[in-house]
C-alpha cells in the first residue's frame, strides 16, 4: 500500500461518516425551501385574474425572484406562500425583458429565503428539484437532470417538468441552494425544459447594489441587501415567516374574480343545477364571513373557492 493510499484511506475512515452526515436528502431540501417559495397571484386593471406563477424570497426584508412574464400586465400583484401567509406588494425592484428576470419587493420581516448557488460547478446529468405552483397546484415538488447548459450557460436545460404556473421556480442543486429559473418549455417535445442561470440574477443583484437603486414606489434607501449569511446549520435557509396580509385592493380583486368565475359557471349548467350552486354559495359566504377579521385567511378561503369553481369550470370550457 503507496504513502498516497494510506492517507486516503484515513480520510475516509475518520472523516467518512462526518462528510455523509453534512449530505442534504431530498427530503430535506424540501421542507427547508418550500417556505420561502410563493405563488405570484397578478390581476388586471378591472380586478380579474390575469396569470399565476411562481416565485421565491432572496433576501429576509422581501425581495423575490420570479419570471418577467409572469408579472407582465399586471395592475395587482399579490404573494402567497405555502402556508397560507400572504404578502403586499411594494414595487419592483428591477424587470428585464431581456433576461426574462423581475425583482419584486413584498412587505416582510425575516421571510424565509433561498442561498443562491455556483451553477459553475454543475455538470450535465447532475440532479436537480424544482418546487413551484403549476397550474396552480402550489408547493409541486418535481426532479430531474440538467441534460445542457446553452448560450455560454446562461441557459439550463432540464428534465425536470414544468408547466404553466411553474414559471419562476426555483431550480435547485443537490445543495438546496438556486442555480436556475425556471423559464419555458418547448412543447414540441418531450422533457426539454429551460431555466434562467442564476448569475443572471447575481448580476442584476450586483448592479442595484452599485447604484443604490431604491425600487420603483417604495420608499426605502437599501432594497435589496446581499442575500444574509447562513443559518447555524449551514444551509442558508431562514425557518421563520411573517406576512402583513393582504391589502384591500387584493380582497377586492379576489372578489371580483370570484364573481367572475361563478357566473361564467352557471353559464353552463341547467336551471336546477343553478339552483344547487347559488344554494351552495350562500352556504359558502356565510362560513367566509367568520373569517371577516382575519385578512389573510378571508383572501385564501376566496382564493381557493376560485380555484374550485374555475376546475369545474374546465369542464366545461376547452
Amino acid at each position: 500500500m503507496t504513502a498516497g493510499f494510506r492517507i486516503l484511506a484515513i480520510v475516509v475512515i475518520v472523516f467518512g461518516p462526518k462528510l455523509q452526515a453534512l449530505a442534504i436528502s431530498f427530503p430535506e431540501i424540501v421542507t427547508q425551501t418550500k417556505p420561502a417559495i410563493v405563488e405570484i397571484i397578478t390581476f388586471d386593471r378591472n380586478g380579474s385574474l390575469l396569470k399565476t406563477g411562481t416565485g421565491f424570497f432572496i433576501t429576509a426584508n422581501g425581495a423575490v425572484v420570479t419570471n418577467s412574464h409572469v408579472i407582465q400586465g399586471a395592475a395587482t400583484i399579490a404573494a402567497r406562500s405555502n402556508s397560507g401567509a400572504m404578502y403586499p406588494f411594494q414595487g419592483i425592484v428591477t424587470q428585464s425583458t431581456n433576461t426574462d428576470l423581475a425583482i419584486l419587493k413584498f412587505l416582510a420581516t425575516e421571510a424565509p429565503y433561498l442561498k443562491l448557488g455556483q451553477p459553475i460547478h454543475s455538470v450535465e446529468g447532475q440532479k436537480v428539484l424544482v418546487i413551484g405552483n403549476p397550474e396552480g397546484l402550489q408547493g409541486t415538488v418535481s426532479d430531474g437532470i440538467i441534460s445542457a447548459f446553452r448560450l455560454n450557460r446562461s441557459y439550463i436545460q432540464i428534465t425536470a417538468p414544468i408547466s404553466p404556473g411553474s414559471s419562476g421556480s426555483p431550480v435547485l442543486d443537490e445543495n438546496g441552494e438556486v442555480i436556475g429559473v425556471a423559464s419555458q418549455q418547448l412543447m414540441e417535445g418531450q422533457n426539454l425544459n429551460f431555466a434562467i442561470a442564476v448569475e443572471q440574477i447575481k448580476a442584476a443583484l450586483s448592479i442595484l447594489q452599485r447604484q443604490s437603486a431604491a425600487p420603483k414606489g417604495v420608499t426605502s434607501q437599501k432594497v435589496i441587501p446581499s442575500p444574509g449569511p447562513a443559518s447555524p446549520n449551514g444551509s442558508g435557509f431562514k425557518t421563520e415567516e411573517s406576512g402583513s396580509g393582504p391589502t384591500s385592493q387584493v380582497l377586492e380583486a379576489l372578489d371580483h374574480e370570484l364573481n367572475s368565475v361563478l357566473r361564467q359557471l352557471l353559464e353552463h349548467l341547467d336551471a336546477s343545477a343553478q339552483e344547487a350552486l347559488k344554494a351552495e354559495q350562500v352556504r359558502w359566504l356565510r362560513e367566509r364571513e367568520g373569517f371577516r377579521n382575519s385578512p389573510t385567511t378571508f383572501a385564501n378561503y376566496t382564493y381557493d373557492r376560485t380555484k374550485e369553481l374555475q376546475r369545474a369550470l374546465d369542464q366545461y370550457e376547452p
